[in-house]
């Protein structure tokens, strides 16, 4: 069974992971492109599954975030490993 595809809407989706997909919340990372400048980004998306009228199932945007400029990709992750370090040690206190 191959994985949903994300219900994002106006770029063309390239790649995504799932960062997480518990009970009614889907959050994942995407590599997208813009249909028509052809530019390339990244993104996280939080989706929430909702239901419609007639009781069908759909995904929902809650949120997002892209980045647009792949220079500052290394600083991102060198972020998030710093902090997460830094969260590991107040955990510990």
């Amino acid at each position: 069974m191959s994985e949903e595809t994300p219900p994002i809407q106006y770029y063309e989706v390239i790649d995504f992971k799932t960062i997480s997909k518990r009970g009614a919340w889907w959050i994942l990372l995407a590599l997208c492109r813009e249909t028509e400048s052809n530019k390339m980004f990244l993104a996280f998306y939080k989706y929430q599954k909702r239901k419609n009228q007639e009781g069908e199932s759909y995904w929902q945007k809650k949120s997002s975030f892209r980045w647009n400029n792949i220079n500052h990709i290394p600083k991102i992750i060198e972020s998030i490993q710093e902090l997460t370090e830094e969260w590991k040690n107040q955990q510990e206190l």
